[in-house]
């Protein structure tokens, strides 16, 4: 199991990227949400890839779907194929949030 957690806080406006493991044998993600201090958030991820070998995507164009948007209470959020990436946009200048990414599975060799 993967776990990662990151935080942002004001004035800050993205998280680092999380990277998800694509060799694990994975059966779902999870991601869930701690806001503070009046914290406005956005929960973003992709499929896309920039460091894919074989059909790698330009930055510039790569495709963010939010699952969670413009949140100011507590959220969790699942998907039974994990992504590629994640990261979480904190919308406004004030107070932080806290988001743990989970990833079920090991990897496979």
């Amino acid at each position: 199991m993967m776990s990662r957690t990151v935080t942002v806080t004001a004035p800050a406006t993205e998280s680092q990227w999380v990277r998800f493991d694509n060799w694990a044998n994975t059966t779902s993600a999870l991601w869930q949400a701690e806001p503070s201090g009046g914290a406005n958030y956005t929960i973003q991820s992709t499929l896309d890839d920039p460091n894919d070998p074989v059909s790698p995507v330009a930055l510039a164009d790569m495709t963010w779907p939010t699952s969670v948007q413009a949140a100011t209470a507590a959220a969790a959020q699942g998907s039974i194929t994990p992504p590629v990436f994640a990261r979480v946009l904190l919308n406004n200048a004030t107070g932080s949030v806290k988001v743990i990414f989970v990833q079920q599975g090991s990897v496979t060799l």
